[in-house]
């Protein structure tokens, strides 16, 4: 378990693909100059899977947690046609506004996120709750609305955000109501 002096090789690529374990390794991403977050101990990234990094992507466990290997193969599809996006020129910087996580919870993915998309956001909360309602919030107006039967901190909440509800704000924050 130790490099063997001399045996290193230099191999050619145009991409760059790790797998990980469950807790994020990201001494990859610090030499890059990736942000990452002190909660998740994963990268910061947009909705595209971008890092704070100009085309370095993340995805999986090097991400964050994830309850569900799916979850994992359906962020590495998005983090692949978004780094082929970037590759072929398809990308443009446009402006993004963050989002955060507010009263009960523990984070929410993407951190930021470009307005007038449709959007998947992954969040996990502090504490149990039952019949909960999540708002989101431009400020003090209310953007969204969800209501769940059940939360848990062990369990990964997705909520979709219509492109119609994103379109025109400044930030999202997302919080917790419920009994």
């Amino acid at each position: 378990m130790k490099p063997i002096e001399g045996k290193e090789k230099r191999i050619s690529c145009d991409t760059l693909l790790l797998s990980t374990g469950l807790i994020p390794e990201n001494d990859l991403s610090k030499n890059c100059g990736v942000k990452l977050s002190s909660i998740t101990g994963g990268a910061f990234v947009s909705e595209t899977l971008e890092t704070s990094v100009q085309g370095i992507f993340a995805c999986g466990n090097v991400l964050h947690v994830h309850d569900v290997v799916d979850f994992v193969t359906l962020e590495a599809e998005r983090a692949g046609i978004s780094a082929a996006k970037y590759i072929l020129g398809n990308s443009r910087k446009v402006k993004r506004i963050s989002v955060e996580a507010g009263n009960e919870i523990r984070y929410v993915l993407p951190q930021s996120i470009r307005c007038g998309v449709d959007i998947e956001l992954s969040i996990r909360v502090t504490c149990p709750r039952e019949d909960v309602v999540i708002e989101f919030f431009d400020g003090g107006t209310l953007v969204k609305t969800e209501k769940l039967r059940k939360v848990h901190p062990a369990q990964m909440v997705k909520i979709r955000l219509k492109g119609s509800e994103t379109s025109g704000i400044n930030s999202l924050k997302a919080e917790v109501l419920g009994k």
